[in-house]
């Protein structure tokens, strides 16, 4: 079976880390022959080494970069169309946002944004000290992109006022955009059609993995779209009671106490802990 892993809310603890427990699941069940794989909203800067002991394969960027994690290797990716980013980049001139641009292998933010990212997530000490340790610093990320001819896959928007990021939301979809958040102040933009569930379709074709053979965890809103199409959805008790009332199975715990964990543990009927 392929094991289709959000991070943040779901495998990960709050602090973003991932327990020996859970890990410990996850090799056993590698060694019988499943396929744990990660599909999140993070770039392959910000996945951390931990994941990397479990996951040979990765839905990065919101569905829009696909990686051979072992070989270290691009098998996919989708890029928003460069006057699209120009028109995001213009429209964020002067108002208290931050835009930051997901391009291969690293994410693109500016001094201030990375000195003051507390104020973007809201005190989320977990989510901004994961945000540093992938961000690369450049004094202006829209120009550096343009002068440097590097294409965004994704572009991350914090916007703390609800009533713009509303405004932002409705706008960005307008423009035929895929809108999704993972978290209260986030906005993850790709381009049409390109999501969480689109990247795990590819994934799946390209290794002629059943979709049926496929379970997945998530939390949020960014992970409905892998969710729709699995075989066996899965969402976290800390997911909304919307998402849980939507979908087949739900774990027990939430993602601070081994959600994903306990749920392969039982559903599996592994006993014993490598």
């Amino acid at each position: 079976m392929i094991i289709a892993m959000d991070m943040d809310g779901t495998i990960c603890k709050d602090d973003k880390t991932i327990s020996e427990f859970t890990l410990n699941i996850l090799k056993r069940l590698k060694s019988m022959g499943h396929i744990p794989i990660v599909c999140t909203g993070r770039g392959k800067s910000t996945i951390g080494p931990t994941i990397l002991t479990v996951c040979d394969y990765g839905v990065l960027g919101t569905g829009s970069t696909i990686y051979d994690l072992k070989s270290d290797q691009c098998l996919y990716s989708e890029n928003i169309d460069p006057t699209i980013i120009t028109l995001i980049h213009e429209k964020g001139l002067n108002q208290d946002i931050d835009i930051d641009y997901f391009s291969g292998d690293e994410i693109f933010t500016d001094p201030f944004t990375y000195d003051h990212i507390e104020y973007y997530v809201q005190g989320n000490t977990g989510l901004a000290k994961m945000i540093r340790g992938g961000r690369t610093i450049v004094d202006d990320p829209y120009t550096y992109m343009k002068e440097n001819d590097r294409q965004a896959q994704r572009v991350n928007i914090f916007i703390v006022d609800d009533d713009l990021r509303e405004q932002w939301k409705s706008w960005l979809k307008s423009l035929g955009l895929e809108v999704a958040s993972s978290a209260s102040t986030n906005i993850e933009v790709t381009a049409p059609r390109v999501n969480k569930g689109s990247g795990l379709k590819w994934l799946c074709h390209h290794f002629d993995w059943d979709m049926n053979d496929v379970m997945m965890f998530g939390d949020a809103s960014n992970d409905e779209s892998a969710l729709d199409i699995v075989g066996i959805p899965v969402v976290m008790k800390n997911a909304s009671d919307t998402m849980k009332r939507k979908y087949a199975y739900i774990t027990a715990n939430d993602n601070n106490h081994d959600g994903v964990g306990w749920f392969l543990k039982e559903y599996f009927h592994i006993e014993t802990m490598v």
